[in-house]
């Protein structure tokens, strides 16, 4: 049997790595070969090739940067969309090219962050890459609505406020190709960015259901219902700082992710 070539992103790959997106997850291929649009270069993707096609891939998204009052800058990629064909697991596949990335990154002197797909996946990537849970979070489910207004905002206007509201709290700062994506899947799923008199929220949400990724208020419980009210579902589960739960695992060449603390990661995307 061939052996598989790592191998950077390129454009004559967009269709293979679009195809076996959207086997792996769902997404259709369109919606993917936008997100392959959105970044510069080729070392945003590395790629497990057998005879040419794409049987495995990984994303080590560039541009973030962990920002901690008094403390310098550490910069960081998020690892992201790791598949692999289901014809071609069990060869160890994800496990190469995700650790060929935590090394790349580490050369560079940046942090590699990710959000397991599922709690068990926390265990595998502390396994393969030393990836630890770290930067922590609290969730909420709002039930009772509340009166307020709601305006919608675009990426370039969440994004802003963002920082504006973080300013003088740890923090993960996200490159605008992340909220273009952002943007881009709530186009596809149904959600947008949002703000209130003193919040502002990255939610998707239909008929059925609301899900607030990223909700930065003074009082999440209020602002997640006058949300609520906007969206019109029978209740909002809501992800924002200041909590200990598991969240992002990270890892780093130099640094105990135990110091990072509070540091606020943010919306999930995708």
């Amino acid at each position: 049997m061939p052996e598989y070539a790592l191998t950077p992103y390129r454009p004559a790959l967009s269709d293979g790595l679009a195809g076996l997106w959207e086997t792996v997850f769902g997404d259709p291929a369109p919606l993917v070969r936008q997100f392959l649009d959105l970044w510069p270069g080729s070392d945003f993707c590395l790629t497990a090739l057998q005879n040419g096609i794409v049987y495995a891939a990984a994303y080590a998204l560039p541009g973030l940067t962990i920002l901690r009052p008094g403390q310098p800058d550490l910069p960081a990629r998020y690892l992201y969309a790791v598949a692999t064909h289901p014809d071609h697991r069990d060869r160890g596949l994800a496990a190469m090219l995700c650790r060929r990335l935590r090394d790349d990154c580490f050369a560079r002197g940046e942090l590699l962050l990710t959000k397991p797909a599922e709690p068990s996946l926390y265990a595998w990537y502390a396994e393969k890459i030393g990836a630890v849970p770290t930067l922590p979070c609290r969730t909420l489910t709002v039930t009772e609505p509340a009166a307020g207004t709601v305006t919608r905002l675009s990426p370039e206007e969440y994004a802003a406020r963002r920082e504006a509201l973080l300013a003088n709290a740890p923090h993960t700062r996200l490159p605008d190709t992340l909220f273009q994506w952002e943007h881009l899947l709530h186009t596809h799923y149904g959600g947008g960015f949002f703000a209130t008199d003193r919040a502002i929220a990255d939610a998707f949400f239909d008929e059925q259901r609301a899900e607030i990724a990223e909700l930065l208020s003074p009082a999440p419980e209020q602002d997640a219902g006058i949300l609520l009210s906007h969206f019109r579902t029978p209740s909002v589960s809501v992800t924002c700082p200041g909590g200990t739960e598991t969240y992002v695992s990270c890892a780093a060449p130099d640094i105990l992710p135990d110091a990072l603390g509070s540091v606020w990661f943010g919306p999930v995307f995708g």
